[in-house]
């Protein structure tokens, strides 16, 4: 069982920023909290090192997610 993972919302998904110990097709049921000031757009260049590899790993999910 997980109790909590960190996520991010992007292109209409809810994408966990960690792996997850689930089995392929398992039922979930989610709660969400959106955390404060998570909404501000990253810079463009030069911005937090954390958030451009939380997006290498969601541009990860989505391209193993398509095949």
């Amino acid at each position: 069982m997980i109790n909590g993972v960190k996520a991010k919302y992007s292109k209409g998904a809810i994408v966990p920023l960690e792996p997850l110990d689930i089995e392929e097709g398992a039922d979930l049921s989610i709660s969400i909290e959106v955390e404060s000031g998570s909404s501000d757009p990253a810079p463009a260049t030069g911005g937090d090192p954390k958030h451009t590899l939380e997006d290498l790993y969601i541009e990860d999910y989505f391209e193993k997610a398509r095949r």
